[in-house]
């Protein structure tokens, strides 16, 4: 009879840890439909905002009351951002770049208006005039020359500018170095120098892993106990 009545406790245990493991399993499967349903309606949401991203440059005062340009800056899912930011997986491609982190596109133009240069010695010829224009994609130049001076009334030189963050490796058998790098659309714009920082925030108390060993811990005790 003993042995009878063990025999049915043990049955039941089972069939109750059979209810309880496919009860988990369709919690996992309906919190995985969640997320899958999230992120498909985040990533859209994602790729409509880079449709409508523009570059215009917005300022601000500084405390010293000089103008500071900025813009708002995206977070993208990567996927999201290699099928829609135009060029950007041909630019990883060409830099040598797989998983990047941060991306700064940037347009800058630089421009110099009234430069005049005196000649230093008489020119041996009759007063003259003559305007000039030289136009090209990396530059623009206008001025005048006479028989007195060379002045210049615009240099404009354009260019633009990518900043990618991302781990870098230089040869297959060498560890990933952690690089920041500059890519110039204009041959004639120089780096002369960069520099990058990272600042990296502290854990919450609810990241950190002996909290989540103890939840773990916590779990598993109040598993154990609904079983019995």
């Amino acid at each position: 009879m003993v042995e009878a009545d063990q025999g049915q406790d043990q049955s039941r245990m089972g069939k109750r840890i059979r209810e309880v493991i496919i009860l988990a399993l369709l919690i996992v499967l309906i919190m995985l439909g969640v997320d899958s349903c999230k992120n498909k309606s985040k990533m859209y949401e994602q790729a409509t905002a880079i449709n409508n991203y523009q570059d215009t440059i917005l300022r601000y005062s500084d405390r010293e009351g000089e103008l500071v340009d900025y813009n708002k800056s995206l977070k993208l899912n990567l996927k999201v951002a290699l099928e829609n930011v135009d060029g950007l997986k041909g630019d990883l491609k060409r830099l040598k770049l797989k998983k990047p982190k941060v991306i700064v596109k940037y347009k800058n133009t630089v421009r110099i208006d009234s430069v005049e240069v005196e000649h230093e010695i008489i020119l041996p010829c009759d007063e003259f005039s003559y305007a000039f224009n030289v136009d090209s994609s990396n530059y623009s130049i206008t001025g005048l020359l006479t028989d007195k001076k060379l002045s210049f009334d615009r240099i404009s030189i354009p260019n633009n500018q990518t900043f990618i963050v991302a781990d870098k490796r230089e040869k297959w058998y060498k560890s990933k170095q952690y690089v920041v790098v500059v890519d110039n659309s204009n041959p004639y714009v120089v780096s002369s120098g960069l520099q990058s920082y990272t600042i990296t925030p502290r854990k919450k108390p609810h990241e950190k892993w002996y909290t989540k060993l103890g939840a773990g811990f916590v779990l598993g005790v109040l598993f154990s106990n609904s079983i019995k």
